[in-house]
């Protein structure tokens, strides 16, 4: 069932490899770890919503939204094929109007996380050179983490075989909160994306839910050309 679509949908990817006994418990039971390289992945995905569109609705929230999200892959077999996913560990939204239809049509229920500065960047369709730039507060203390990318070159397509590939073509994404495997379909046109010539990482991300992203670095950062996408409420 069709439940909304995004207009406009710009990914940043910061990816790291984790020991697997820190994800097993919050993978569902009939669920395992989907591995790249012999080797769990977890990313920090910080997205740029805008032009949402619930269904049966006639028009889009006018309102632009940074959604941060802490997800790792899984996969199911099912007959003669593999269902593979993404797992949401912990999500965090700005905006009052999209969040609330999230909660809304989707069941997602993502943590309130207010900006101290909103996104910045280049409009892609005149540069191949974008600048992406949150701040947001920090906890119990003064000041702001800030995240920022910027892009490099021009954007190509995500390769089979690469971690590009592995943490963007997922169509499927899982509810965290529920052992019945429901889920969120997602269909868009084949995304494009962009290298990154420099990166500043926070100096804490919300919630912390993974002791060892605090030492660790990642192992890839790239950023994902936005594009429309429908997104279908569905049975596993």
């Amino acid at each position: 069932m069709k439940i909304m679509d995004l207009g406009h949908f710009h990914h940043c990817f910061v990816n790291y490899h984790v020991a697997s006994e820190e994800l097993v418990s919050y993978i569902p039971k009939t669920y395992e770890l989907d591995l790249f390289e012999n080797r769990p992945v977890v990313s920090w995905v910080a997205s740029t919503l805008q032009d949402v569109k619930v269904f049966g609705v006639p028009w889009a929230i006018d309102e632009m939204v940074f959604s941060l999200t802490l997800r790792t892959y899984v996969k199911k077999r099912r007959a003669d094929e593999w269902i593979r996913g993404i797992l949401p560990l912990s999500s965090w939204m700005s905006g009052k109007k999209v969040p609330a239809a999230f909660r809304w049509i989707a069941n997602h229920k993502p943590n309130d996380l207010k900006l101290d500065r909103s996104i910045h960047f280049e409009p892609f369709e005149k540069s191949s050179r974008g600048v992406f730039e949150y701040r947001w507060p920090k906890t119990n203390s003064d000041g702001s983490n800030l995240l920022r990318l910027r892009t490099v070159g021009v954007p190509q397509p995500a390769l089979a075989g690469y971690l590009e590939f592995f943490t963007t073509e997922r169509y499927i994404q899982l509810d965290l909160d529920s052992q019945k495997s429901k889920g969120l379909r997602f269909q868009r046109e084949p995304w494009y994306l962009w290298e990154i010539d420099e990166l500043v990482l926070p100096e804490t991300w919300p919630g912390e839910i993974l002791p060892s992203l605090k030492t660790q670095k990642p192992v890839f950062s790239f950023v994902v050309k936005g594009s429309k996408t429908r997104i279908d409420r569905i049975k596993l």
